[in-house]
């Protein structure tokens, strides 16, 4: 502890007097702490590759003496990991490390994932930050669900008091001068939570096979003209209907890329896609 002071010069130029720097040992607790959220879409939603690592936009500290310490987690002097604890409430869909450092992993199932950082001092201040995952297919990719904000918010009244709900089905082909030749994509679901009552092509050359086995749908196709190609090729919309009276907050719902061919538009070469 102690003072010191501090004259400042600039060639022949020097401060009109000097500035007291005063230094205490007695800690000062964090006051309030921000968090923003990065790569979200518009609905809100993190959007992002599996396995993407993004750092929190911001993380903004407020301490009890009024100082402000904005983007903290940038600040080269400031162990950030020794101020505040990171968690993530979905850790299999977004993880944080103690740095802050975010790990894109899976679709949020049900719930947003709530991302906090709460002080490590006797206050325990603590701030959140929630958003749904949205993941974004790499080429070779299935994507299932609706491509902004939370990927499986779909459930809507149906007849006679069901819950019912339609699954888009898409896959990247690498881009749009790749476009579709042939295919086959496995969609699996729970039977015990949801049941699929139909699945509608988007194109004639492409066919669905529902329910062989029960929660299975297969989509395949061979078309005779290369096709379309993009980020999200909609290949077929599946309907489903909800097991009991309510969807299950949570339902297992995943996609393969059995095979994939497309054709480069410009050389006319193949490429192919295959599930290990």
């Amino acid at each position: 502890a102690g003072e010191v002071n501090i004259t400042g010069r600039w060639l022949d130029l020097a401060s009109a007097a000097p500035a007291a720097l005063a230094v205490s040992l007695e800690p000062v607790l964090v006051a309030n702490v921000s968090l923003v959220l990065p790569a979200l879409d518009a609905h809100g939603a993190v959007a992002a590759a599996s396995g993407v690592s993004l750092p929190l936009d911001a993380v903004d500290l407020v301490l009890e003496d009024g100082t402000v310490l904005l983007r903290a987690a940038s600040l080269p002097w400031l162990p950030l990991s020794n101020l505040v604890a990171f968690a993530s409430s979905e850790a299999q869909a977004l993880a944080i490390d103690s740095v802050g450092v975010l790990t894109v992993l899976a679709n949020s199932a049900g719930a947003p994932a709530v991302v906090s950082a709460t002080s490590r001092d006797a206050g325990a201040a603590r701030g959140d930050a929630s958003a749904h995952v949205n993941l974004r297919p790499l080429a070779g990719d299935v994507d299932l669900g609706v491509d902004e904000g939370p990927p499986f918010d779909l459930w809507r009244d149906g007849p006679n008091g069901t819950r019912v709900a339609d699954i888009r089905v898409a896959v990247h082909t690498g881009g749009v001068a790749f476009l579709l030749g042939n295919l086959q994509v496995d969609v699996r679901l729970d039977a015990s939570q949801v049941a699929v009552t139909g699945c509608t092509t988007a194109a004639p050359w492409l066919t669905c096979v529902t329910n062989d086995p029960v929660g299975r749908v297969r989509i395949f196709g061979d078309s005779a003209v290369p096709w379309r190609g993009g980020e999200a090729v909609v290949l077929a919309t599946i309907a489903l209907e909800a097991e009991g009276s309510e969807p299950a907050a949570e339902s297992a719902v995943g996609g393969t890329v059995v095979e994939m061919v497309v054709v480069e538009a410009n050389s006319g070469l193949d490429v192919r896609f295959e599930s290990a």
